[in-house]
Parts: C-alpha cells; structure tokens; sequence
C-alpha cells in the first residue's frame, strides 16, 4: 500500500526575535489524506503571529469534517480564515493591519493527487525525479517578473522590492467566488514524489540547486527539513523560515493493520512515525467461527441494535453541545457577505495638494490626512523635482499605512527604512522614476511591503 509521511519545521532566523510564521501537518479523514499548511503573518510580531494562529485554527476547524468536494471544501476554509482575521481586525484596534500569506495543500494517496490553495508568497514545490517543479506562483512584483522570465532568480532573490506582496488573506472580506484571490488546483503526486511547503524566509535565502540537494540526498524528513533551515541560516536568516516536507512511500505491512499518523503544529515539531495497530480481525473470526451460524446471527442482530442506540445518544449529545461553537460549514455562494473593496480610478478628483522642498514622514502625513480627510496630491516644488516625497522608519514590529494618495513628478516616491510593515493602499505614483525604495543594512532583514490595491504608474 502507499502512505503519506510528513514533517514541519519552523525557526525565527537570524534577525527576528519573534516568529510570526506558523504550519499545521495532520491527518485528514482517513489514513489516506493529510492537511498541510504553511502560513506567513504580517502586521508586526503581535498582529502577525495573532493572523498566523487565527488562519491555521479556523483552516483546522473547518476541515475536520468532510462535506462535499475536497478542492472546493479548502477553498472554502480560506474564506473563512480570511473573514475571521478580517472580523478580528474590526474588533481589536492594535490587530487593525494584521493579515497573511499561506498555502494549503490536502494529500491523497489513495488517489495520488494533492489539491491545493494559495495567496501570497508563501511556496509549493514539487520533487520528482530529480527535478523540482514550482507549483504555485508568487502574489508579488518581484515574482510576477521572475514567472515571466524578467528576472533570474538570483536577480529576484537579491531584489530590494522582492518583499511586496499584491494579495493577503485577511484585508478585506471575501467570497469563494471573488476573481484574483487565491490560485488553486489539483496535480498528480505519486509514490516517489515530495514535496515542500515553505514560507519566503526559505525561498529569498536559498535557490532551486540548494534545495534540490537536501531533497535527493539521504536522510530522514526531518534531517532534510533542519538542513534546509541551516541553509536558509547560513545565507543571512533575514526572515522567519518555515518547511514541510512529505512523500508518498509505498509501506509493505501485514494483512488487515493500519498504520496511523499523528498531527504536527507548531508547537509539536517532529518526524510522523507511523506504528501499526495491535489486532487482526482474520485471528478474531476464526474464533467466531466455531459459535455456529444461528449464534452469529443473533449476534450480528444484537450488535446492530446496540449500535444504533449508542449512535442515537452521541449524536444527541453532540447536537446539543455545539451551540455557541464555530459553524463547521459556511455556503459562501448564497451567503450574502461584504464584497471586496474596488480598485482605485486612475484618476480621482476633489483631491489637496501638498508642494513639498523635503519629504514628508509618517507624523506630518498622518497630521495632513487627519486635517484635509480628502485625497491627498504631493507634488515637489519648482527645482526640486529630484527630491523624494515620503522617506518612513518603521520598527520591527510596527507597521504604517499610507493610503488615498498620489505622488507625482518625483525621483523616488517613498522610502523605506527598518524591518517593519508598510501597507499601501489606493496609491498612484505619476511620473516618478522609482516608486518605492527599501533601505536595509547589510545582511539585515528588510521592511516588507503590502499593495492592497493596485499601484499605478
């Protein structure tokens, strides 16, 4: 027969204190399946590492019963998670820019295929014969480019804008059926295959030949996992780091034993051992056997009877315990919920202009916007065209937002300094030689950057 074995890893790297990356490796249904998660969070180490947890929780809740189409059934967890964190942020202000990047994947060995869910960019590769294929695509400038063959991937590694991230889940509500959201598909995994889940603090710090390495080279799963974040350590460890790795193996056992898998977290960080189950049901029947066929009638009987009573009194039980709990399904195609805020116009009127001799920082932006309230144009005085309109610090673990604005006829627009979050939303640059600049020393981590709504240029 053939069975799904798994690990996950994660490690805070070499430049954080905090780890807002989080993972889940579990069993899913049936020996066969097995649920998958990497998930990346963003909004400083609090908000971060809270919409990390919220997405991993509601992702695991929600999947713990089937209901329906498997693909379809994941999908939907993401919505849910994405609505959760979205809630959440509502609710609580210090959580109001919090949001993340994940990929979900569901294997089956039965059937040897893998579903899987994406937004952001967080990874799934997958390893067969020697080879590995990158399965998802990166919800990035710097990805798009690199998918489309603009870049190499040393260059999109080494890019200082490689951090800025065009989808999220959690800024904003979403249905199952909204278009640019999350990728999603279902590809061929047999026996001899692998693959790895993996946030950007793997995939910015070690290329393809790196990993391609780790993964046909001896070793358990979770050696390769710990090599793969030693790696990713050795290069700089700017960014948290977080891998699981799984295959399908083709496992001889004896007749009629299962053979089980346990769940991994974060908190639980190993390799899924896989023992058989004590019994064997061909020993049991022998046994029976001699009791003659009217005894095992009666028998059979009675145990129908006693099973339906037992199933009757759990399910009663169970029916009566669940209010107050998470719904286990949401129909998120007749449910009315929020749709999406819309894309900005290239053109927006009733807008204040701000002539600008030195760049602005978030204080004295935040002062402009709370005074005028209305769309704000930056523009560089006479002669000062070469200037740069916004130049922002952010802490390691702040964010800022900048939003409903316009920059125009700059060299550089905004700059970026420190590790923190820059979230920008509704921004048009106009004739501006390089929109956004992050500054970092060297070998120091890097401030990253989320676009919630397209940047024109």
């Amino acid at each position: 027969m053939q069975t799904i074995r798994y690990t996950g890893l994660t490690h805070p790297g070499l430049k954080r204190t905090g780890n807002e990356d989080a993972f889940l490796c579990q069993p899913l249904w049936t020996k066969d399946r097995a649920l998958l998660l990497v998930i990346d969070g963003v909004g400083g180490y609090a908000g971060g590492n809270r919409a990390a947890n919220i997405a991993r929780e509601s992702i695991r809740h929600y999947m713990q019963t089937p209901k329906g189409d498997t693909l379809t059934m994941l999908r939907e967890a993401i919505i849910f998670a994405n609505n959760r964190i979205r809630e959440e942020r509502e609710k609580v202000p210090r959580y109001a820019e919090m949001c993340c990047v994940l990929t979900a994947v569901i294997t089956d060995s039965e059937q040897a295929v893998l579903h899987y869910v994406h937004v952001g960019d967080t990874r799934l590769y997958l390893f067969r014969d020697g080879k590995l294929s990158k399965i998802t695509r990166d919800h990035s400038f710097v990805g798009i480019r690199e998918d489309a063959g603009e870049l190499t991937e040393v260059e999109a590694m080494q890019h200082p804008q490689r951090n800025m991230i065009l989808r999220e889940v959690g800024s904003a509500a979403h249905r199952i059926d909204d278009a640019d959201f999350m990728d999603y598909g279902t590809e061929d995994f047999q026996a001899g295959d692998s693959i790895l889940l993996c946030t950007d603090g793997l995939s910015d710090m070690i290329d393809v030949n790196s990993i391609v390495g780790v993964l046909s080279g001896k070793g358990s799963l979770n050696q390769k996992a710990e090599k793969l974040i030693s790696l990713a350590n050795e290069a700089g460890g700017h960014d948290n780091i977080t891998v699981i790795i799984a295959g399908i193996q083709k496992v001889k056992i004896a007749p009629n034993k299962e053979i089980q898998a346990n769940p991994v977290d974060s908190e639980t960080v190993k390799d899924v051992k896989s023992p058989t189950a004590a019994g064997d049901s061909s020993t049991r029947f022998a046994k029976a056997k001699g009791v003659g066929m009217t005894g095992i009638m009666i028998g059979a009987i009675t145990f129908m009877l006693l099973l339906g009573i037992g199933w009757f009194f759990i399910f009663w039980k169970s029916a009566a315990t669940t209010t107050g709990k998470l719904p286990d399904a949401i129909d998120t195609l007749s449910r009315k919920q929020p749709a999406a805020p819309p894309a900005p116009m290239a053109i927006l009127p009733s807008a204040d202009t701000m002539l600008l001799r030195s760049p602005l920082d978030a204080t004295v932006f935040k002062k402009s916007r709370d005074s005028s309230g209305a769309r704000i144009t930056l523009l560089p005085l006479a002669g000062a065209e070469g200037l740069v309109a916004m130049d922002l610090f952010i802490p390691q673990k702040d964010s800022a937002i900048i939003k409903n604005i316009e920059i125009s006829g700059f060299q550089t627009g905004i700059i970026v300094r420190g590790t923190g979050t820059l979230i920008l939303q509704d921004v048009l640059f106009q004739n501006v030689g390089n929109p956004l600049s992050i500054v970092s020393k060297k070998d120091s981590a890097k401030a990253k950057i989320i676009i919630q709504t397209p940047i024109n240029q």
